[in-house]
């Protein structure tokens, strides 16, 4: 009789709604993944840029389904896991002269000077940030969070209202439109018909802000990610799948 492969579980701080597991995958060796309940009908895992294995499953979801569907996915994750390792380390920002950062998906070369008013500003593929004195990184970064979020709020609002008039939503009219910064989301979708944007998808093309505001969208009409959500995703968003592999590779 073949022992069972063991599971090592520990929950994290009280309160909080994920655990840390290390699932055997086989003798002796071990894959380490974060758990999270959330409500949901669907298991789904996501490999992040830092190599974190996250496994987002409904609140009631049994341990053991939850040990079996990571181990299925095994060959899936170590592939994920090696191609993620392959990118190069992450430079920590300077908010210096001549320093590139992302925007819609092009990147362009911060041009820093002393004056007035205190703006920033799209010019021949540089970003000219104007500030009032020096221009200490500090000083610099600030002003360029605030240019993104402007920039943030007028684009996600025109992409918003533009795809909110597709027939497939039957009259959905524009919902109410909320930005944040958010480290594990691109977008979500409360009970109460708020659309909330991470101010960071602006760095990305505006086909994949478009998938992000378009999901969202669906979740109007379909709140969780079932069988029908997806129907209506395809129909507003045909290539929906490409872009969110895009998306997610980023």
């Amino acid at each position: 009789m073949s022992a069972k492969r063991p599971v090592a579980a520990v929950m994290c701080r009280h309160g909080e709604a994920s655990q840390r597991l290390a699932v055997a995958l086989a003798p002796g060796r071990f894959l380490r993944v974060v758990l999270q309940r959330r409500r949901r009908r669907t298991l789904a895992i996501h490999v992040h840029r830092d190599a974190t294995v996250e496994v987002r499953v409904p609140v009631a979801c049994p341990l053991g389904t939850v040990v079996e569907f990571v181990r299925r996915r095994r060959a899936w994750i170590m592939r994920q896991l090696e191609w993620v390792a392959t990118y190069p380390p992450t430079r920590a920002l300077q908010y210096t002269q001549g320093e590139h950062h992302r925007y819609i998906g092009e990147w362009v070369m911060l041009a820093l000077r002393s004056g007035s008013p205190r703006q920033g500003q799209l010019v021949a593929g540089r970003l000219l940030l104007t500030l009032r004195g020096s221009t200490d990184p500090t000083r610099v970064k600030r002003l360029l969070e605030q240019w993104y979020r402007d920039r943030a709020s007028e684009i996600f609002a025109e992409r918003l209202a533009y795809w909110s008039e597709h027939p497939a939503y039957g009259g959905l009219g524009l919902p109410p439109l909320r930005l944040r910064r958010m480290s594990r989301r691109w977008g979500s979708c409360s009970s109460r018909g708020v659309i909330t944007l991470n101010t960071g998808l602006v760095k990305r093309r505006l086909e994949l802000i478009d998938y992000v505001v378009v999901h969202e969208l669906c979740h109007l009409r379909v709140f969780d990610h079932s069988a029908r959500f997806y129907a209506l995703l395809d129909k507003v968003l045909p290539d929906w799948r490409r872009r969110h592999r895009a998306l997610a590779h980023l």
